[in-house]
């Protein structure tokens, strides 16, 4: 009861939140009677001049910005060609009338560049933003980054660009996905020079999101090109060189005509420095996020060991990752888009350590050295058919492999008597995942989706551990004994199901029923060979069958999600080791979202079912 009242407080206190939100707006002219379209109203912390907010005027000069700031904010206008305009807002929570400014025409120069009166840089079409990039650049760019720094409401942090403050989610090259999401790659490797225009679009939607009638929130960058650069190959390479023995390798290089893009990057170092980035990391991982027996599941296990983290007591290491993408317009409606990548990473670290027995008067010394090495392999193939303006396919045929392994020795010597340990570990990783989507648009906005799936994983591993103690130390053992411990794991996991729903959308309200079946075979063998009488070997498998039937709907607009929902589910489990059971129990969820903007969202979320521990936790091997 006191765990539903506090949760009844949050909310109370989440929608006390939510309602100290104030709206300012206005509109923006350029004379008494002409509007400013697309002209930057930012507001700025009235101390340091930091962005909090960004908006844009529409076609009729007309703005907005939400805001929950309290205390003193500035408000700039700017339009290229124009003189900016600066307002102090003492209080944005009390202001109840708009902002009506009138810019004014101003003459400067731009880098030896002189902009006279009105600049035609940037026009609106529906939800694109285009940039002629003639009236913000000078010549002296050499890069896609070095351009991006030059337009209004744009900025590059980490490798990463943002728009009025907020990331872009997706960057295109001539309107093809060639880059994997790599945006570094794109902004240090396209020249300045082979650029003809960017583009901003707004309620950007994958063709897998086509059907859907509410707005995106995603927002990509389209870079396009100047018609000469096309069906050549461009890139660029540096690599460097030191002594005694140190090198770095970045190199990338893309192609593009009118069916096929392609892009290819190689990066590499043995100088300290780590290539694989997070985003290469998601993109290592094999799998589909998808609606499971529990509500959301998620299959998608980092692949790169904790040895790929560069620590204190690394005293070398080498990072390398090649990556090669495709995205082709196979027929008409159907795109190939796809992705090889290779990465290898391998570490040498030394650590000293010093152990003193009180209670037996012995002292041990020793000196641990640790060789890494993790090689892995990654590719992911997907089909997109626009079958008609109705209907789209989707077919995607994921696959990884991950190799690592782990050679530890540790010399030194205990109560003055050497000794000599190894401590070893392999370890193989395999998955393939394929998926398929169906997606029919009935009428003007009811949907009919169907998801398939199929998954096989695989994970094999060894180790050894020796010890001069017989068991962590206790009781001590003679020093000319070796306690040695060899273990073997290995699990097998396959995994199929078929999911349907329907959404029927009414306005902002919808209902959406559905069904799911899923199969899931397991196998878990575990082994050990130990001096003595230890040895064992330890195995189970599971078969289990799932369905569930479920309806939800509620309300959804473009700042409000509020859903509730209920299931009838089955479950069945066959144990090689354990009572079988089967079982029918109802679940419920309710959820309610307040999307403030792209990157922040207040989600609360309830259920109520019965959750049974997965079969890796039936099962704990150490």
């Amino acid at each position: 009861m006191k765990k539903i009242l506090l949760l009844w407080l949050f909310c109370a206190s989440s929608f006390h939140f939510l309602n100290a939100q104030h709206v300012l707006k206005g509109t923006v002219r350029l004379d008494s009677t002409e509007v400013a379209q697309a002209a930057i109203v930012r507001l700025l912390s009235a101390d340091t001049s930091r962005m909090f907010q960004f908006a844009e005027t529409d076609a009729e000069g007309k703005w907005s910005l939400e805001t929950d700031r309290t205390g003193q904010v500035l408000l700039e206008f700017s339009y290229f060609g124009y003189g900016s305009q600066f307002v102090v807002v003492v209080e944005p929570q009390k202001v109840a009338v708009p902002f009506d400014v009138v810019l004014q025409p101003q003459s400067f120069n731009l880098d030896a560049v002189t902009v006279e009166e009105k600049a035609f840089g940037v026009r609106r079409s529906g939800d694109t933003l285009s940039f002629r990039l003639e009236t913000y650049t000078t010549g002296a760019e050499r890069t896609l980054g070095d351009v991006l720094k030059r337009l209004p409401g744009m900025e590059i942090r980490d490798g990463s660009v943002f728009y009025g403050g907020e990331k872009i989610t997706r960057m295109l090259v001539q309107g093809r996905d060639i880059i994997n999401s790599n945006q570094q790659l794109a902004t240090e490797g396209i020249r300045a020079d082979q650029l003809q225009e960017i583009k901003i679009i707004e309620n950007y939607k994958q063709p897998s999101q086509q059907f859907q009638t509410e707005q995106s929130e995603d927002v990509a960058m389209d870079v396009r090109l100047k018609e000469g650069v096309l069906n050549k190959w461009s890139g660029q390479a540096d690599v460097l060189g030191g002594y005694p023995k140190s090198g770095k390798l970045d190199a990338n290089a893309f192609n593009l005509n009118e069916k096929v893009g392609i892009s290819a990057f190689a990066r590499g170092n043995n100088v300290g420095e780590r290539v694989l980035t997070f985003r290469d990391l998601l993109n290592m991982i094999s799998g589909n996020s998808r609606s499971g027996f529990w509500g959301a599941r998620n299959e998608l296990a980092p692949l790169l060991p904790d040895e790929l983290n560069i620590s204190d007591q690394v005293q070398a290491n080498t990072d390398g990752i090649l990556n090669l993408n495709l995205d082709w317009d196979a027929a008409e409606g159907m795109k190939i888009k796809g992705f090889i990548m290779g990465a290898y990473a391998e570490r040498e670290s030394e650590v000293f350590m010093e152990r003193n027995f009180v209670a037996e008067d012995k002292t041990r010394t020793e000196v641990m050295t640790r060789n890494t090495s993790t090689p892995i392999a990654n590719t992911f193939w997907r089909m997109e058919w626009n079958i008609d303006s109705t209907t789209y396919l989707e077919l995607s045929l994921p696959a990884t492999l991950n190799t690592s392994t782990a050679e530890e020795q540790r010399t030194g010597d205990f109560s003055n008597v050497p000794f000599n340990t190894a401590n070893d570990e392999e370890e193989l990783s395999y998955s393939f995942t394929p998926y398929a989507q169906w997606r029919k648009r009935v009428g003007k906005d009811d949907i009919w989706s169907m998801n398939a799936r199929y998954q096989d994983i695989q994970q094999n591993g060894d180790l050894l551990f020796e010890d001069i103690f017989p068991f962590l130390g206790v009781p001590l053992a003679s020093t000319d004994s070796v306690y040695r411990l060899m273990q073997s794991r290995d699990l097998a996991k396959r995994e199929a199901g078929l999911n349907s729903n329907y959404k029927w959308i009414m306005g902002n309200w919808f209902v959406q029923p559905g069904a799911e079946y899923s199969y899931r075979d397991q196998i878990l063998d575990f082994g050990s060979n130990v001096k003595g009488d230890l040895d064992f070997d330890i195995g189970d498998r599971m078969i289990e069958r799932s369905a569930v039937m479920n309806i939800q709907g509620g309300y959804e607009t473009k700042r409000w999600e509020v859903i509730p929902g209920f299931s009838w589910n089955y479950l069945s489990r066959d144990f090689r080791l354990e009572d079988d059971f089967q079982e029918w129990f109802p679940g419920a969820t309710m959820r309610v979202v307040r999307k403030f903007n792209r990157a922040h969202n207040l989600r609360l979320t309830g259920s109520y079912g019965i959750q049974y521990p997965e079969f890796n936790q039936l099962w704990g091997v150490n």
